[in-house]
């Protein structure tokens, strides 16, 4: 239960500020701040938020599997665990399918996005993202087209 509600609510508060942050940025504004939102909070984030509720998830099928075996002496956790584990193994295929799926969208489209998003910012930001400094293009620059 901790691991679907940890899931869901940083997929809900990390997909709605990016949603704010892009629809802002379509209107001409936070270009900047908009690409660092998905750079930094949509990948970094959410991957900190998906290996903690993954963690969570295995822990608990270790837990129900144990249990299952007869480790624990009530019979009561046996055949609760017996119950949870197809649950709990069906949660880890949902959010792999969903993670997935996302993953390979944001992939398809994100050299395209980035590069719209360069053709909307002034030209000086513009230059900063793609690692220029006067004329001259940096070694570790953030993207390079």
């Amino acid at each position: 239960m901790l691991a679907n509600d940890i899931h869901d609510w940083a997929a809900l508060v990390i997909g709605s500020i990016a949603f704010i942050s892009q629809l802002l940025s379509m209107l001409g504004m936070f270009n900047s701040v908009n690409v660092m939102i998905w750079m930094y909070g949509v990948c970094m984030g959410g991957m900190v938020f998906m290996t903690l509720s993954s963690t969570l998830r295995f822990w608990a099928m270790d837990t129900a599997w144990k249990k299952a075996q007869g480790d624990v002496a009530k019979d009561f956790d046996v055949y609760g665990a017996i119950e949870y584990y197809p649950v709990i193994r069906a949660s880890f295929v949902e959010e792999s399918a969903f993670s997935s799926a996302m993953g390979l969208a944001l992939m398809q489209s994100s050299k395209d996005w980035f590069a719209g998003q360069l053709l909307m910012m002034p030209e000086d930001e513009s230059r900063m993202w793609m690692g220029e400094k006067d004329g001259s293009s940096e070694m570790f620059a953030f993207y390079g087209f």
